[in-house]
Order: structure tokens, then sequence, then C-alpha cells
């Protein structure tokens, strides 16, 4: 069974390689790769078994991005954060031996925003 979504899904090979090249990036770098991949998805078919597609968990300021955000919120969320928002940028590409997850792990991705005002309006729009 096919799907339309986005090039937020890829296959798991290609989403290590995705990852891997994010974490050897510099900050401005990385973001612009988590920019692309999140906030300026592409359309794209992808097979629907979980098995075969994989997206890393996002998390910003310790809020995990709502993933099943419309597209004018994520314009909007694109728009508020930018580079110079962003003090740090942690790429967990492996999955860590103290954490159990019952589904294969796709990498989580932490983003550290410098300005708490930037944070609390992406906390309302990601939560509504």
């Amino acid at each position: 069974m096919k799907f339309q979504a986005t090039d937020l899904y890829m296959a798991h090979e290609e989403n290590k390689l995705w990852l891997k090249k994010v974490k050897e990036a510099e900050k401005n770098i990385q973001w612009e790769f988590i920019s692309s991949r999140f906030f300026t998805p592409n359309e794209v078919e992808v097979n629907l078994e979980k098995n075969l597609i994989a997206a890393p968990l996002l998390i910003i300021d310790g809020i995990p991005m709502n993933m099943e955000v419309k597209r004018d919120k994520l314009k909007k969320i694109a728009n508020l954060l930018s580079i110079d928002k962003v003090e740090e940028i942690k790429i967990i590409a492996e999955e860590p031996e103290e954490l159990y997850i019952n589904k294969a792990f796709t990498g989580i991705i932490l983003v550290v925003l410098n300005d708490k005002k930037i944070s609390k309006k992406y906390k309302r729009i990601n939560s509504q």
C-alpha cells in the first residue's frame, strides 16, 4: 500500500546515512538539513510498511515536534525558528543502551533554543 508523504520519511538505511551526515556537519549546515527535512517537505510516494520507513524524532526545547501538525503551522514554525535562535543541536544516531524502544530506532535530534520567547511561541504552535 502506498500513500502520499513527505521526504521526511526515508528508508532506514537512507535515514542512518542522513543522520550521520547531519551529525558530522557544522551547526548552520545541520540546521539547513533539519529545516529542509522537517519544515519544507516535498511530496513523494512512500511505501507504508512500518519496517521500510524511518523518520527521526525531533525534540525542540524538550518538546517533541508534532508530526501531525498542518502545513500552515509548519510554515509558522519554520518562520519562527532560524539558526540564530538555535543554541545547540545534538544528533543521537545510535540507540542508547539504557533506552528501550519497542520499535526500530530511527534517531533523535535535540535542538536547544537560545531565546525563551521563541521557545514559548514554538510550544504554543506545536501544541495546537
